[in-house]
């Protein structure tokens, strides 16, 4: 008898590419666990990513788990929903650093078969959170601090008036 097993039954491939629902990171989760690159805590996305210029200054990737990775924007950031992540080849692998990322088009695809390929486009939030909260945000710390200066102001004339009698 013959047997035939799939070996790539475990491929590591994108299975979405999604801005966070507060649009300062996009969150790419993947079709198993992976090595993380060897990642740790922050650290630069152009060790796995070629395009990283959309991303702003200062941006970094960090590894939520095995499945996620943030990619966290920076200031000046262009990236916007429908623009392609280009990973790397061969710098992520499956958990077990064999499977590397299936990329089309690299050589990590050489007898891939005909699995689907999750695309690398990034996709809108989820639960897109509507800016009106953040203005709210900025009256009242606007307020508080008009708030402090008057009371810092009136303060400063107690003691001044104090101080001349």
């Amino acid at each position: 008898m013959i047997s035939i097993t799939n070996s790539f039954s475990a491929i590591l491939e994108i299975a979405s590419i999604i801005f966070s629902d507060l649009g300062v990171a996009v969150i790419v989760n993947f079709t198993v666990p992976t090595n993380m690159a060897g990642m740790f805590g922050q650290d630069n996305c152009s060790k796995i990513i070629y395009n990283v210029g959309m991303f702003g200054i200062d941006h970094y990737c960090v590894w939520s788990s095995p499945h996620v990775l943030l990619i966290w924007l920076g200031s000046y950031a262009t990236v916007e929903v429908g623009d392609p992540v280009d990973f790397i080849p061969n710098t992520i692998y499956s958990a077990e650093g064999t499977v590397p990322l299936y990329i089309p088009g690299s050589n990590s695809t050489v007898g891939r078969g005909d699995v689907p390929f999750h695309d690398n486009i990034i996709r809108g939030a989820e639960h897109p959170v509507t800016p009106v909260a953040v203005i709210v945000v900025c009256c009242f710390i606007f307020t508080f601090c008009f708030i402090c200066f008057n009371s810092s102001f009136f303060f400063l004339s107690i003691q001044v008036s104090h101080h001349n009698e």
